[in-house]
């Protein structure tokens, strides 16, 4: 029985063992243009550890655990060039060769490495090619052979020997056995593409770069770095537009900061309504309170609410596209605006209006959502034909911005943006149903929802789907 236990005992130290592990993961994030990131969250999964950078990109994951963590045995015979050295993985003990020769095939030098037992090894390259020349090295693990090209990173001279005078080396006190690490560290950032890296050591300074979402970097405004000046806190404003005086509501993020580039959110009234609505928490049954609901989600974005020119809440025509043109160059030249993430949502006539202004604000507007649009009642300029990306919802009960005179907004958008079969829309007088179209270009989505409900923006599932729309961007 005593004889059992000390089996089972070894056999279990096989498996686990008391490891006193450092992690210490640090480096910067940021954009294809060599910006940093600002709020990059980063996830060492296995360790459930986190760190979110700062305005210059930086991040730092430090601690040094101390458990029973599993000790990783090499599930097959291997060998990988990493970080300018070689790195084995062994299934038994082996012994190991490596051939250093030049892009001439003289050999350089060989090392033997004698009897190495089970695990995973690594073995600087710059050992046996002190170089910035390219070399041709060749591994013999047992009965394996591979062949890798390499060219050192570090710089320096070295003379070429002939084969004859080619030395070799019992160099184990050169390898180095290393604890494998099987993780994964996860980078999320507003407008960016997710990404997860491979970890294989705890150990490193590691920079990391993210594709945009939408193939468009953050684009701060002139305003970004400006201290708040006359627009400075959520509040109602003016300006003067085509010679007459235009209100409209802003609503600033919690610890607004200068530098930092943020999205920008219309929020168009519908009729019979005001900016005072859709800046409000009051319950509206038409859900255009609180920014269309978003204002709950939206946190870190600048929301505003133009106040349209009519007793009645109608939008005009070619007088308010320029009050939306005037009102962004304001919020631009004195806040810092995320130029490339400029969003419009609407319900009614305010979908109507969002949707004028999409059709030739494309290059300022990134995405726009629009509850119960119409396509015609309101001024339409001439379509550019540039692609947006287009959110709507139509209830098919819809009494005043009915399916026939809804389809036209999307099918337009459709069509721009390059979509397949741009005119086939699938619709429900039941539950919602989503139709995403298919092919667009990268970055440029249509979405159309229908149900079968009536002329509302108060759907429960709309305010999250309309921001799973944006901010995707």
């Amino acid at each position: 029985m005593q004889k059992k236990s000390v089996i089972l005992i070894f056999c279990f130290s096989l498996i686990c063992g008391i490891n006193a592990q450092t992690i210490n993961l640090h480096g910067t994030v940021s954009n294809a243009s060599g910006k940093p990131i600002n709020g990059a969250i980063l996830t060492l999964s296995a360790q459930k550890m986190k760190d979110t950078t700062g305005t210059d990109g930086t991040y730092s994951i430090k601690k040094i655990v101390t458990s029973t963590l599993p000790l990783l045995i090499p599930q097959y015979t291997s060998a990988i060039l990493q970080n300018n050295a070689l790195v084995f993985s062994l299934t038994e003990p082996s012994d190991i060769k490596i051939q250093a020769f030049d892009i001439s095939g003289t050999l350089i030098k060989k090392v033997l490495l004698r009897n190495i037992t089970t695990g995973f090894y690594s073995y600087k390259l710059s050992e046996i090619t002190p170089s910035n020349k390219l070399f041709i090295i060749k591994i013999s693990i047992n009965n394996t052979e591979m062949t890798f090209r390499f060219h050192p990173l570090a710089n320096g001279k070295y003379t070429l020997q002939s084969a004859t005078k080619s030395s070799d080396v019992i160099a184990n006190q050169m390898l180095a056995k290393i604890n494998a690490v099987n993780d994964t560290l996860k980078i999320t950032a507003t407008g960016y593409k997710d990404k997860a890296i491979t970890i294989n050591a705890y150990e490193q300074k590691l920079d990391i770069t993210l594709d945009s979402s939408n193939g468009k970097d953050p684009g701060p405004s002139i305003g970004c770095g400006k201290t708040l000046g006359s627009i400075n806190k959520s509040g109602t404003y003016t300006i003067t537009t085509s010679g007459k005086n235009r209100t409209y509501m802003i609503r600033f993020p919690s610890n607004y900061d200068k530098s930092n580039p943020y999205r920008l959110i219309f929020g168009m009234h519908c009729m019979g309504a005001s900016a005072q609505d859709i800046y409000g928490n009051n319950a509206r049954q038409d859900g255009a309170y609180n920014f269309y609901r978003l204002g709950n989600l939206a946190t870190n974005a600048i929301l505003v609410a133009p106040q349209g020119p009519n007793s009645n809440g109608t939008w005009g025509g070619k007088e308010d596209h320029k009050f939306f043109e005037d009102l962004l160059d304001l919020l631009k030249g004195n806040l810092c605006i995320d130029t490339a993430r400029v969003f419009s949502v609407g319900f009614s006539f305010g979908a109507m209006f969002t949707y004028s202004l999409s059709l030739n604000h494309q290059d300022q507007l990134r995405a726009v959502v629009c509850f119960a649009p119409y396509d015609g009642v309101i001024w339409l300029p001439t379509n550019s034909h540039k692609p947006i990306a287009f959110m709507q919802t139509t209830g098919m009960s819809d009494g005043t911005c009915g399916w026939s005179g809804a389809k036209g907004c999307a099918t337009k958008h459709a069509q721009d943006n390059g979509c397949d079969n741009p005119t086939t829309i699938p619709t429900s007088s039941g539950q919602y149903l989503v139709h995403d179209f298919k092919g667009c270009k990268e970055g440029y989505p249509v979405k159309v929802v229908t149900w079968g409900g009536g002329h509302t923006a108060g759907e429960s599932w709309m305010p999250q789907m309309a921001w799973d729309f944006l901010k995707q961007f």
